[in-house]
């Protein structure tokens, strides 16, 4: 196996655990791309303190070493993508500035040998990007206008949108317009069907094909034949949620759209038959127990294979020589998860393969579909040993009620013959999926300094069928907590968990359930961390300076969580502000002072209501952070707050000191 590019291709051999930073520290690769010839390969590079930058290699001179391109002082490249095989797309993002939903993300385009550097969609609504000191300069699209696709048909334009907002800060509809990257000229593309669009799906010619409204509670799909300027109504149905049907892509005049099937509605993808206005009834592809949700691979206009996550991310192919090359990689690297990546596919000299496993991070290798050998790229974090890591595994378990419950769990290395301690960590969202097998810089950190950690995927979450998505509905604090108990309750009788040594801990949603955990099971749960969590369901409506916008208030979260006024005695019953004199044990709270998604409002009133009667809470606010930390001193001053936390509270069995963290503040 050859090298072709050296960043970072053998592990480091550590005595000690890695470092905090060495979990949490930007990726030495954080992607790449092949272009649509095969022959050339993009790469984010990253390194530690600095910004990550944009290069390109030359898989027909494998001597030859990757070139820069593209590196900003004040930001980092993100999503990039190839438009032809000459010019580059990418995104341009401050990565340490606070995570907003508005926050800007940029668009810039480049050739390939680093020339005709053109900035096309601001980053800040006041600012003009600049390498070094040369002033790009380009007639810039504002930061309400975002990349969208790429046009295939050799023009070198790509497809954008701009986001209307109304006097709230809610995105109201969505317009598409093509764009030249290489003069920044931009034309309209096709008028919308309504004035409430806000999902597009374009064909390979870059022709608007269908489009989907949402307002008021309800979903209307609209379909557009090539050239025609009239569109269609296909369906007008209740935006409920994991019910309504959902555009993906076309081929030629074929729409794929992804609806529920079976009992567990668990989504799958169709074919949709526009003259008879319904879904072809044969899934083309679905996943027995999960949703499917991924991506293609697509030769033009044709697709040849799907990517789709279940217990683990896996992928599926419609083109036998792609399906041959799959088997290929598999047998040449087993026990990872090898995704296979190409930009035109067919008769592609080579293809991208991304493996990772629970215990490796990903790697990047080509495989030359010729030779049929993989030659290796480099490894996206080289210091981490997996050895080193962790297993993860993944079961299902029956709830109190019966409901099949899913969760991961990460052992820590090595056996005990003795109950270990544990950290219960809850996803985010709620209401989306929380994980997938896989190196995850959390877990794995947490079980290098010895806790089990346990991730249930709490009904109310996605990614499992509708049912399991509208089990949760306005049960926060109620059944979805009992998941987490129960998945609590089966890690101490079968995953080797210490009873009288767990911590609940989680971010935003996650934080909200730590929080309920302490106060619904004291016995249970030792101690608690909450970073950025929600505090009581009713500030969630009664904040006006969140990033919510009025219309899910309206509509969305009164069927998920409630309404306010409606179902007031059950959200006093849910609040932790209303019952907060019930969390005694010790608790560790941190949030963002510009956070709009949690206003600091959650935090500052709980912690006010808590340390009345509470003594051991710790409370740490970051002044530039959002809904989640940015900065990496940030990054690395919670986690060390977490650590000694935990070491303090549960005792790990095998704790480990960072000796080159900074003291917590």
């Amino acid at each position: 196996m050859a090298a072709l590019l050296v960043v970072g291709s053998a592990a480091w051999s550590q005595a000690a655990p890695p470092l905090v930073d060495d979990f949490f520290r930007a990726a030495a690769i954080d992607s790449a791309r092949l272009s649509p010839s095969g022959r050339y390969l993009a790469i984010v590079i990253g390194a530690k303190g600095a910004r990550a930058r944009l290069a390109v290699l030359d898989l027909d001179q494998p001597g030859l070493a990757a070139k820069v391109i593209a590196r900003f002082e004040d930001a980092d490249v993100t999503d990039v993508r190839w438009v032809d095989d000459q010019r580059l797309l990418f995104g341009a993002t401050d990565s340490d500035a606070p995570v907003d939903r508005r926050r800007p993300r940029g668009l810039m385009a480049v050739n390939r040998d680093g020339s005709e550097l053109r900035a096309l969609i601001k980053r800040k609504w006041t600012e003009r990007i600049s390498e070094g000191n040369t002033r790009i300069v380009s007639r810039l699209l504002e930061p309400d206008h975002y990349f969208h696709s790429i046009v295939n048909d050799g023009s070198g334009d790509v497809i954008v949108g701009q986001a209307r907002w109304d006097n709230v800060g809610d995105v109201t509809s969505v317009v598409l317009r093509r764009l030249d990257t290489r003069t920044g000229a931009v034309r309209p593309l096709a008028k919308a069907p309504d004035s409430h669009t806000v999902d597009w799906v374009v064909d390979a010619e870059g022709e608007a094909r269908a489009a989907l409204s949402e307002s008021a509670g309800r979903s209307r799909l609209y379909w557009r034949a090539p050239k025609d300027a009239d569109w269609t109504l296909l369906l007008d149905e209740p935006a409920a949620f994991g019910t309504a049907i959902q555009p993906q892509w076309v081929d030629a005049d074929t729409l794929y759209v992804t609806a529920p099937t079976g009992p567990a509605g668990t989504r799958a993808l169709f074919r949709f038959d526009v003259a008879a206005r319904r879904v072809v009834p044969e899934p083309l592809f679905s996943i027995d127990g999960f949703d499917y949700s991924g991506d293609r691979e697509h030769d033009g206009g044709r697709t040849v294979g799907i990517h789709y996550t279940a217990d683990a991310e896996g992928s599926h192919w419609f083109d036998a020589g792609l399906q041959a090359a799959q088997r290929e990689v598999d047998a040449l690297l087993p026990g990872t998860v090898n995704r296979l990546t190409c930009t035109r596919c067919s008769g592609s000299p080579r293809l991208l393969v991304r493996s990772h496993s629970d215990r490796q991070p990903a790697v990047f290798r080509i495989f030359d579909t010729k030779s049929r050998k993989l030659e290796m790229v480099g490894a996206s974090r080289p210091w981490i040993d997996p050895k080193q890591m962790a297993e993860q595994d993944f079961v299902r378990v029956a709830a109190r009620d019966g409901r099949s419950l899913p969760i991961y769990v990460t052992r820590p290395r090595g056996k005990s013959a003795q109950p270990r301690p544990a950290v219960v960590l809850v996803h985010g969202g709620p209401h989306v999926r929380g994980n997938s097998w896989g190196w995850n810089e959390e877990a794995q950190f947490l079980a290098s300094r010895g806790y089990v950690v346990i991730e249930p995927e709490f009904r109310g979450g996605d990614g499992f069928g509708w049912a399991h998505l509208a089990a949760g509905f306005k049960q926060w604090g109620l059944a979805m907590q009992d998941d987490v108990t129960d998945a609590t309750r089966w890690a101490i009788r079968e995953a080797g968990v210490d009873p009288k040594r767990i911590c609940i801990a989680g971010a935003s949603y996650g934080g909200y359930a730590t929080l309920m955990g302490l106060i619904r099971e004291p016995e249970l749960y030792r101690c608690g961390i909450n970073w950025v969590g929600v505090t009581d369901p009713g500030l969630m409506f009664s904040i006006n300076h969140s990033d919510l916008p009025e219309d899910w208030k309206r509509h969305g979260m009164r069927i998920m969580l409630g309404d306010p006024e409606k179902d007031k005695e059950r959200f006093a019953q849910t609040s932790p502000i209303a019952q907060a004199a019930r969390i005694t044990q010790p608790l560790l709270m941190a949030y963002g002072a510009v956070d709009r998604r949690v206003p600091i409002e959650h935090g500052t009133r709980l912690r006010d209501a808590v340390t009345r009667h509470n003594r051991d809470v710790e409370w740490v606010v970051y002044a530039d952070e959002g809904h989640g930390w940015g900065s990496p001193d940030n990054t690395r001053d919670f986690w060390t707050r977490v650590e000694k936390f935990l070491a303090r509270h549960i005792g790990p069995s095998a704790a480990v000191a960072d000796a080159t963290a900074p003291a917590a503040r």
